[in-house]
């Protein structure tokens, strides 16, 4: 006997070449779902690097607002003693004209 198209010497051809159908064509979902996992791991990870530098971004703004905190702490301690310092230096002038004026 001569072998139709599809069979093979060792009988049953057809169901070897859709089994190979059934391989190429799960291989192929398989590269595709592969593919958008690929997609969204470097979306992920490039969302990952926006949201570590916008966290970057604040905390020096936690800093600087930290720092002008400070700063205007000290500069309302500095100004009630600089304040009270040049009331000082008033009245020590005041005393001393009105001394001065005895003289």
């Amino acid at each position: 006997g001569s072998l139709g198209p599809g069979a093979s010497v060792l009988g049953g051809g057809t169901d070897a070449q859709q089994n190979v159908e059934a391989l190429c064509q799960r291989f192929s979902l398989l590269f595709a779902q592969l593919h958008r996992e690929e997609g969204a791991i470097k979306d992920a990870a490039a969302e990952n690097e926006r949201l570590e530098r916008r966290l970057g971004e604040l905390r020096q703004e936690e800093e600087s607002q930290a720092d002008r905190c400070w700063i205007s702490q000290v500069d309302g301690r500095l100004g009630g003693e600089a304040m009270e310092l040049r009331r000082e230096a008033q009245l020590a002038e005041q005393r001393a004209a009105a001394g001065g004026g005895e003289y």
